[in-house]
C-alpha cells in the first residue's frame, strides 16, 4: 500500500470565516484479488507496491530535444572553435588568447620603456625601476622563491 500527502480545506463548525488546512493521508490502496490492474503499470513488488509509466509530456521532450540542437549550434556557429580549430563565425580560443596577449604586451611595453636599453647597474641606481622589479617579483616569483628572494 502506497501513500501520500495532501491539504485539506477544513472549516469551523458555526461558519467562521477563516478556514484552516489540516494534512490527510491519501492511500492507493492495491486492486482487490481477482481484479486486473490498471494500465501502464510496468511492475510490481510485494504486492503492493506500484510502479507507473507515465512518460514526461510532450513539450518537456521537444524542449530538451530544442537544447540540444541548440547547443550543437551554438557551440558550432558561436563558440565552435575549440583550440586551434575555428568556427563558422571564425571565432578560437588560439585567437583570443593572441588578442589579449597583445593587449596585454603593449601594456607592458610602455611601462619598461623607460628602463629600455639600460645597463643594469644603472637599474639598479633608479628607485622606479627597483620599484618596479619590486613588484613584478612579489607578482610572479615570490609565490615559488620567497619574498626575500
Amino acid at each position: 500500500m502506497t501513500s501520500g500527502w495532501t491539504l485539506v480545506r477544513h472549516h469551523h463548525p458555526g461558519g467562521h470565516q477563516h478556514p484552516r488546512l489540516r494534512v490527510a493521508a491519501v492511500v492507493d490502496r492495491a486492486p482487490a484479488p481477482g481484479r486486473s490492474q490498471a494500465r501502464g503499470h510496468l511492475h510490481i513488488w510485494d504486492g503492493d507496491i506500484t510502479e507507473y509509466n507515465k512518460p514526461l509530456p510532450k513539450w518537456w521532450i521537444n524542449l530538451f530535444y530544442l537544447t540540444i540542437v541548440f547547443a550543437i549550434a551554438y557551440q558550432a556557429f558561436w563558440f565552435g572553435g575549440l583550440g586551434g580549430v575555428p568556427s563558422y563565425g571564425g571565432w578560437t580560443s588560439t585567437g583570443e588568447h593572441a588578442k589579449a596577449k597583445a593587449v596585454e604586451d603593449a601594456k607592458l611595453e610602455q611601462t619598461f620603456k623607460p628602463f629600455a636599453g639600460k645597463a643594469i647597474d644603472r637599474l639598479a641606481q633608479d628607485p622606479k625601476a627597483v620599484a618596479l622589479g619590486r613588484s613584478i617579483f612579489s607578482n610572479t616569483c615570490a609565490t615559488c622563491h620567497g619574498s626575500s628572494g
